[in-house]
């Protein structure tokens, strides 16, 4: 926890989300230099000594509920993020749940956080940090809306009792809004970029061909238009080259 806090590298003026805080043995590390901790805890067991945390420490929200119903609501009328502009996630999260919610941050909510520093399974923090040849639908995602990198690994050793996985600090910089799409043109990258990776054993022009409803030959031609090989499939290509794609493609899909 001691490393997590480092990378962390808080302020006074952070408002951190976590989720899954357990018994707040980071929660309360993180309340040490923190202006606010919103702790997410679904786990009624856990509830008794995050009260207790509570107690010693005024600036720590907890909401008893599942995350994924209850990070929306931190930003309706009355949720704690309602009138906050800048927030933080720093969190153990459910390795379960990871896609998930790293999804939900980036996608699914009215302002993304600036940052998110996430202990989660190793194997998902390469596929949140994968280069082209190993790519995937997550990957995509992830590094179109942030830069993603692998902060240092967890031993087995250091939980318990100690996971069947092994564990790594990831951290997800959030991209700045002019290094976006403009929103019509984000939909159609993601369009293209889930129709890409619908089939794992097809091309990516025929990914294209079946989901666009487009002759195949059409869709080689573009990739050849956008300096790609017609044989090309989704887990080679990098972010640049999608987006290259996405203006070879205008007008079609």
């Amino acid at each position: 926890m001691r490393k997590i806090i480092a990378a962390a590298d808080i302020t006074e003026n952070d408002i951190i989300v976590e989720i899954g805080p357990g018994k707040g043995v980071l929660t309360a590390a993180l309340a040490q230099s923190a202006k606010q901790v919103i702790a997410i805890e679904v786990d009624r067991d856990m509830l008794p000594f995050l009260d207790a945390l509570k107690e010693k420490h005024r600036d720590i929200t907890i909401v008893r509920q599942d995350a994924r119903t209850a990070i929306p609501e931190l930003f309706e009328t009355n949720g704690a993020l309602a009138k906050e502009p800048r927030y933080r996630v720093i969190a153990n999260i459910p390795y379960n749940l990871t896609s998930l919610l790293i999804r939900l941050f980036l996608e699914g909510v009215p302002r993304q956080p600036t940052d998110m520093i996430l202990l989660i399974q190793k194997e998902v923090g390469e596929r949140l940090c994968a280069k082209p040849g190993d790519m995937s639908l997550l990957a995509v995602s992830a590094q179109y809306f942030a830069t993603t990198k692998i902060l240092f690994t967890v031993s087995r050793g250091s939980f318990s009792p100690p996971p069947k996985v092994q564990s790594a600090v990831v951290h997800l910089r959030i991209r700045p809004p002019q290094e976006r799409l403009n929103p019509e043109e984000e939909r159609n990258f993601f369009r293209l970029v889930h129709a890409g990776f619908r089939a794992k054993r097809k091309t990516l022009a025929r990914n294209c061909a079946d989901t666009f409803n487009i002759p195949v030959e059409t869709i080689k031609a573009l990739l050849i238009k956008s300096n790609l090989p017609e044989k090309v499939r989704a887990e080679e290509l990098f972010l640049e080259q999608w987006r290259g794609l996405l203006a070879s493609m205008r007008g079609i899909i």
